[in-house]
């Protein structure tokens, strides 16, 4: 609800002011209405029951009109308008100097819309602060607007300026006033001023303040032409009693009901300009306010059906967006329900491996293909490690590393072995895995060779069950310290803490063979020449890296020569 105060100072009398009003209503309603619509008067009538400006006035001229507008607004607005919503109700108490019209829209708008406009006219240059006496908070709110008569462009289209009703060139014959000029609002005599204070209510989700900012920028232009007109047209009235303007008011009430009954509907430059008799001032013109609301309202109306069509769309769309996440979430709930078992089945793996590792010590192995599918091979009895090893899975899920909890004991030193033979010490820290490797090459699978001959019956046995194993394409875990023993005097290379991979390099080749590429090919045949795949060499501690040109192979050697080999 927005409230705004419209002065106007003018150069007459409060009671000159209340003839020249009425006569100039009457005068313009009788211009404005024909063609079966405009203004109905349902009453017009004395009223003494009904007290106004806190109870300061109680006596006056009641009337009850409605404003006819389906004629007097475009086509579209009459297509689209509801039924009632272009007939205006208007009452107004005329308790003159004081007055208050109340404009409605019972059939349609009911009490969601109102314009109210009450005016006391004081005799003064408009310099009273709180005329209406407003409360504090509705004086808060309150905008004082101060409109000037005689300036021709403030508030004015150009259409409403003309030489015949302009203040600053008007000069009355009977009263000697005007033209109004400079400042005069300071200067003329006799002087007063009407206080108009205009409430605006229109209860609308989306248009309030639309339509209320917009009915307030119509008023100061329409009470502008107004008291223009009341002013240049006061040679006309000046002079007349009140019983002459009831006289007037009567005629012109017949002439109207005649007028709207089989006259033609005037409509001038496409405006409607019905205006509105023995009322306030304000009156005269509310219904060009009504119409030129009308057209903003379905102006509006146009963007609102679009607006909602919008929304409709992007409601379905959301509802798509909606039903498609509401899949993403069943899914995802899916996945997560998945991982979770897969968790809980690793988990249980896991477990497993902690109790097998703990309690009898094994090797576990990933599958090439499949990442998560893992097998858990129990070495029974514990032939390669003296001390419980831990299971390390490298960060490309393609090997895996034993090492131990703990370093091994170093060995004790042994006396240097003849060439091709094993020491003492390798022989005692290795046990049998079917059978003792004797001299002479044993029949059985030996941990390291009793010698010259038991290290290439090592070998022999090595190469037999690598070829046994191709067939079933499976991992291969064996013990090749037999094969790759060194063949070199001096055995506390391979015992000291100090092995790193050159020194055992030169060892390799020693015992491969002594060009690196001969070693290279050695080894690769030894590892599996009709063998398909990478193979890791695994033991305790310690590693090696030869590279060939079609496969690669780590090889981990310690000090006891346990070692293990792995086809990915």
């Amino acid at each position: 609800m927005i409230i705004k105060e419209y002065r106007v100072v003018l150069p007459m009398t409060v009671d000159e002011y209340q003839v020249g009003q009425l006569w100039s209503v009457a005068e313009a309603s009788k211009q404005e209405t024909g063609g079966g619509e405009g203004v109905e008067v349902l009453k017009n009538e004395p009223f003494s029951d009904h007290p106004l400006f806190d109870n300061k006035f109680s006596t006056g001229q009641y009337t009850h009109k409605i404003y006819h507008l389906q004629s007097k607004v475009p086509t579209i607005i009459r297509k689209i308008a509801p039924k009632g919503s272009l007939a205006i109700h208007e009452e107004a108490w005329n308790a003159y100097p004081y007055c208050k019209t109340v404009l409605t829209n019972p059939d349609y708008m009911k009490d969601n819309f109102f314009v109210k406009i009450e005016t006391i006219h004081l005799p003064d240059r408009g310099t009273t602060e709180n005329a209406h006496n407003l409360c504090p908070a509705d004086l808060s709110k309150r905008e004082v607007v101060r409109i000037n008569i005689a300036n021709d462009h403030e508030f004015l289209h150009s259409a409403d300026v003309k030489p015949d009703t302009s203040p600053s060139h008007f000069h009355s014959v009977r009263t000697g006033r005007g033209p109004l000029t400079g400042n005069w609002k300071e200067t003329c005599q006799p002087v007063m001023c009407a206080y108009k204070l205009v409430t605006v209510h229109f209860k609308w989700f989306g248009l309030q303040k639309m339509v209320e900012s917009f009915t307030h920028t119509q008023y100061p232009r329409l009470f502008s032409k107004f008291h223009r007109e009341v002013f240049c047209w006061i040679d006309k009235w000046y002079g007349l009693t009140m019983e002459d303007i009831r006289a007037i008011e009567d005629k012109a009430q017949q002439e109207l009901d005649d007028a709207r009954k089989n006259g033609t509907v005037r409509v001038h430059g496409g405006n409607c300009h019905i205006r509105y008799r023995n009322a306030d001032i304000v009156d005269f013109q509310i219904v060009e306010v009504a119409v030129e609301v009308a057209e903003v309202v379905a102006e509006e109306a146009e963007v609102v059906e679009e607006v909602v069509e919008v929304v409709a769309e992007v409601v379905e769309v959301v509802a798509e967006v909606v039903e498609v996440v509401a899949e993403v979430v069943e899914a995802v709930a899916e996945v997560v329900e998945a991982v979770a078992e897969v968790v809980e089945a690793v988990a249980e793996v896991v477990e497993a491996v902690a109790e097998v590792v703990e309690e009898e010590d094994a090797l576990l192995l990933l599958h090439p293909a499949h990442p998560l599918r893992l097998r858990l091979h129990p070495v029974r009895p514990l032939q390669f490690w003296r001390h419980r090893a831990e299971v390390v899975v490298a960060a490309d899920m393609q090997q895996l590393r034993l090492r131990p909890s703990c370093a091994p004991p170093a060995p004790p030193p042994s006396p240097a072995p003849s060439c091709g033979s094993a020491p003492a010490a390798a022989q005692a820290a290795a046990p049998s895995y079917g059978g003792g490797g004797g001299g002479g090459g044993g029949s059985g699978y030996a941990t390291s060779g009793g010698g010259g001959g038991g290290g290439h019956g090592g070998y022999r046995k090595f190469h037999r069950r690598f070829q046994q194993k191709r067939s079933k394409r499976s991992v291969a875990a064996l013990d090749i310290s037999s094969a790759f023993l060194p063949l070199d005097d001096n055995q506390s290379e391979v015992h000291s803490e100090n092995c790193n991979s050159r020194r055992l390099s030169k060892l390799l080749r020693r015992t491969i063979g002594d060009n690196t590429e001969d070693s290279k090919a050695a080894l690769y045949k030894a590892l599996g020449e009709r063998f398909v795949g990478s193979f890791t060499v695994l033991c305790l501690e310690g590693h090696f890296t030869i590279k060939s040109d079609a496969e690669e192979f780590c090889l981990y050697a310690a000090a006891t020569h346990q070692c293990l080999v792995m086809k990915n």
